[in-house]
C-alpha cells in the first residue's frame, strides 16, 4: 500500500492517480492506496478510473460515507478509535447495498466526525478516547493536545 497524505506532520506528499497507476503497474505488489489528500475529485479518479490496477482506500474521515457509496475498497478512519460500531455500521449497510439505510446513520454519526475534524484532528481523537475512559497519551510532535477552550466535549470550534 501506499499513502498520498498532505497533513502537516505526516509524509506531505500527494501522489497524483496517473502516478499511483504507474507505480501500481510498475510494482507488482502495490495494491493499494490510502488517499488521505482530502482532494475529492482526485479520490473519485482513483476509484473510477484506475480500480482495475489499484483499489483506494479514503483516509479522510468526512469522506467515509461518500467513499464507500462510490466504490472504494475501503476506509481508514481515525474517528473509528472513537466511534467504531457506528462506522462500521455503515459500512456494513453500504456493502449490502441499502444506501438510504447507510445514509441514515451516517447523517446521525457526522455530527460527531464534524465536530472531531474541527479542531486538530490527531488531537481529537485521543480526547474522544479520554473521553471513553480509554488513556491515549498525548500526540506526538509537531502535533499538539487540544487547547482546553477547543474541547470536542464542549462541541465548541
Amino acid at each position: 500500500m501506499v499513502t498520498s497524505n498532505v497533513v502537516k506532520g505526516s509524509t506531505g506528499v500527494n501522489l497524483d492517480p496517473g502516478t499511483v497507476r504507474l507505480l501500481a503497474e510498475e510494482v507488482g505488489n502495490i495494491r493499494y492506496i490510502k488517499d488521505s489528500s482530502a482532494n475529492w475529485e482526485q479520490a473519485l479518479r482513483l476509484i473510477h478510473h484506475h480500480s482495475d490496477v489499484i483499489g483506494t482506500f479514503i483516509g479522510w474521515d468526512a469522506y467515509i460515507y461518500s467513499a464507500l457509496a462510490e466504490g472504494a475498497a475501503g476506509v481508514m478512519a481515525g474517528a473509528a478509535n472513537v466511534v467504531p460500531h457506528e462506522i462500521v455500521e455503515v459500512s456494513r449497510l453500504v456493502a449490502e447495498g441499502d444506501l438510504t439505510g447507510a445514509l441514515s446513520r451516517w447523517k446521525a454519526l457526522y455530527p460527531v466526525i464534524d465536530a472531531m475534524i474541527s479542531v486538530p484532528f490527531i488531537a481529537a481523537v485521543k480526547a474522544g478516547l479520554e473521553l471513553q475512559g480509554e488513556s491515549a497519551g498525548v500526540p506526538r510532535s509537531p502535533m499538539g493536545a487540544l487547547p482546553a477552550e477547543r474541547s470536542i466535549a464542549s462541541g465548541t470550534r
